[in-house]
């Protein structure tokens, strides 16, 4: 347990390995914990690093799902095994040419593909946790629920990237042109600075949120009630009944941006994954503000259209209804909005970050 233990739950800290192990957050370090309580310790508190082989790795894999561990904890579980012998061999000094015997220890991962049907992106839109129903929840905290879904559902970005944001992150970019959150690296899932590019819509409900709760400082969060890791989670599913994910909003919003033929790069950028080959990742800087805040607002129009029309009664008629938001898009494959030309690459000097 030396590589949990050197490590600080109170914050996000690496303390051991720092340069090869990035920070976590509290949640991840309570999902660690968890992970090597129930699966790792029982399992190889008795053996040295040098111990482990395929052999090991594979025999414990099976009694983990003999015992009904599901694949997503084995995983986990595996990948804190392979982090803790990879510190141990430094620590150690372990024959730096013995990597983690894992190559032959696989899981069959079922991707996630969970999307949200039309009516319940409507409902998700206008859901708000206030009334007789939800009598625990306080009307502050409920509208900030409200505000960061919406956010979520016009950014596509990740959860924690807006509950977790601050006001000082909030960015002109582009002389104004292309209003951003920008959230800073060690928030950020590929370690790189990211652009939440912002739409008219998105501005009006974070100048909504800072009329309701004024900061007392630009260094203040802007969400102040729902910060806690599972806040959201547990709204949408235990007051909302929602049986999709939070997560599920960014796939849903990605998916629904694939047809409105939005491009590939915009998409990936809007998304913050980390970009793909050595030319994008270390050469091309630029991160396409302009055409992404355009994008931003014909998303925001489709979107409302998309749910202020929503029809799924049955016409009576052999096809019977559909509720699939791509579908309600009516946006066709051949559109060719918000396309990169090669030779597009937007004002010069005026890369990411520029006021």
């Amino acid at each position: 347990t030396w590589y949990l233990d050197t490590r600080d739950e109170n914050s996000d800290s690496a303390v051991v390995c720092a340069n090869k192990h990035p920070k976590v957050s509290k949640g991840t370090m309570k999902n660690f914990w968890a992970s090597a309580r129930n699966y790792v310790l029982p399992e190889f508190m008795a053996k040295h690093p040098s111990e482990l082989d395929n052999i090991a790795l594979i025999k414990w894999e099976s009694v983990m799902a003999a015992n009904g561990a599901q694949t997503g904890p084995r995983q986990k579980a595996l990948s804190l095994l392979r982090m803790a012998f990879i510190a141990a061999r430094d620590k150690l000094m372990i024959d730096a040419n013995m990597s983690f015997p894992d190559k032959v220890f696989s899981h069959k991962n079922v991707v996630r593909k969970s999307k949200y049907s039309l009516s319940d992106y409507q409902r998700l839109w206008h859901f708000l946790a206030v009334g007789e129903n939800f009598t625990y929840t306080a009307e502050r905290k409920a509208r900030e629920l409200q505000r960061a879904t919406r956010l979520l559902m016009l950014t596509g970005a990740r959860k924690s990237e807006i509950t977790k944001a601050r006001w000082s992150e909030l960015e002109q970019s582009l002389r104004g042109a292309a209003p951003s959150l920008v959230v800073d690296e060690s928030r950020q899932k590929s370690r790189r600075n990211h652009h939440i590019v912002l739409s008219t819509l998105a501005e009006e409900i974070l100048q909504e949120q800072y009329r309701a709760n004024p900061p007392a400082g630009d260094d203040d969060f802007i969400f102040e009630y729902i910060r806690p890791e599972m806040c959201l989670n547990r709204s949408l599913t235990d007051q909302g009944k929602f049986t999709n994910t939070v997560h599920d909003i960014r796939r849903t919003t990605s998916t629904c941006w694939g047809a409105c033929s939005y491009a590939d790069k915009l998409i990936e950028l809007s998304l913050g994954h980390l970009p793909k080959g050595v030319t994008r990742r270390n050469y091309n800087q630029y991160e396409y503000l302009l055409q992404r805040r355009e994008m931003m607002e014909d998303w925001s129009q489709l979107l409302l259209k998309a749910i202020n029309t929503i029809t799924t009664h049955d016409d009576g008629s052999m096809w019977g209804a559909t509720d699939s938001i791509v579908e309600a898009l009516d946006v066709g494959e051949q559109r060719q909005l918000n396309t990169i030309n090669s030779n597009d690459q937007g004002p010069s000097l005026l890369l990411a970050g520029a006021a």
